[in-house]
């Protein structure tokens, strides 16, 4: 159930001897039995309040939305409270209110409650201004200001006027490719099956490329770190591509602590074991590798020799490495 209250409140709430007041209003959710314990406990803090609508069909996700619809009359505190403004009484005023918020406002401005279908439509505009201006739009700057293709054509034309004609051009040349798309995204069709038609079509390998990354995360990462040679030899097997791509992953950050550690260690240097250990698992962290440090790290990249290192001061023996060489 959605409820709008009226109430009073201080006009300047951090003024606590405040003398000014001004009237608010309140749009919130409840389950239906408990309204009557809610307005109780916001009449006890506050007499003057007053439930003014009610809509018994309203849930959570309408509060939402009614909440992101009247964004611009906010108060700075709480979540929930709106400047008193007729817009608002005039919405909850209407005997079609639940309609009206689900038809009237835009659900999918939401990132979890955006639709397959926008989304398809969205990548779509993207690729043909991408195609076409060379510059990669955010996504959710379109999903927040557009609902449909007409939204989009406005838009284009109002961010790239000398060239807006040609993206629209762009677009409607992509038919073939918003087909593939959508039989891509049909998850009523194996995986497996899916991918083999993607690496296997007649697009060049530029625009399957450009395909994977509108389709989903799971053909970009399959398509863009394997190509299609490889999925097509390892037969579109799930499990051993995702081992492949495992395997690729590793040697990369193997490379990366290569190239690392050959550049802050060098041949000749002694240290202790642990302070060996400490500077490698630094080393990882600025890597954005998780993977736990050992001194004995240095021996993939380096020839070691086991030492005794004492110390000056306190002439603790501890054990250490000496760089011997390069491997």
């Amino acid at each position: 159930m959605i409820y709008l209250i009226r109430s009073s409140a201080y006009k300047n709430r951090a003024d606590k001897v405040c003398t000014e007041f001004e009237t608010i209003l309140k749009i919130g959710y409840t389950k239906e039995d408990g309204i009557k314990s809610r307005t109780d406990a916001y009449l006890t803090e506050n007499p003057t309040c007053q439930v003014i609508a009610l809509i018994p069909d309203g849930d959570m996700q309408d509060e939402s939305n009614l909440h992101w619809y009247f964004r611009e009359y906010k108060k700075p505190y709480g979540n929930e409270w709106f400047e008193e403004v007729q817009e608002i009484y005039d919405f909850f005023q209407v005997n079609d209110t639940i309609e009206k918020i689900r038809n009237v406002v835009p659900v999918h401005i939401y990132r979890n409650h955006i639709t397959r279908e926008l989304k398809i439509m969205v990548r779509s505009w993207i690729l043909a201004i991408q195609d076409v201006t060379g510059i990669k739009v955010d996504e959710t700057r379109l999903y927040h200001e557009c609902d449909t293709d007409e939204d989009i054509i406005r838009w284009v034309c109002k961010e790239y006027p000398d060239l807006a004609w040609s993206i629209v051009q762009a677009w409607e040349s992509n038919d073939d490719k918003k087909e593939i798309i959508s039989f891509l995204q049909d998850t009523t069709v194996a995986f497996t099956v899916r991918l083999k038609t993607l690496c296997e079509s007649s697009f060049s390998e530029e625009e399957r490329y450009k395909i994977a990354r509108q389709a989903s995360d799971s053909f970009d990462r399959f398509y863009n770190i394997l190509g299609p040679s490889e999925c097509k030899r390892l037969g579109y097997n799930i499990t051993r591509m995702e081992n492949e791509i495992r395997n690729i992953l590793i040697t990369k950050d193997d490379d990366l602590i290569q190239k690392e550690l050959l550049r802050c260690f060098n041949p000749g240097d002694r240290d202790t074991k642990a302070n060996i250990k400490t500077r490698v698992g630094k080393i990882y962290d600025s890597l954005g590798i998780k993977k736990v440090a050992k001194a004995s790290d240095l021996g993939q990249y380096f020839y070691l020799k086991e030492i005794r290192i004492i110390d000056p001061l306190t002439k603790k023996v501890s054990a250490g490495f000496e760089i011997i060489g390069i491997k």
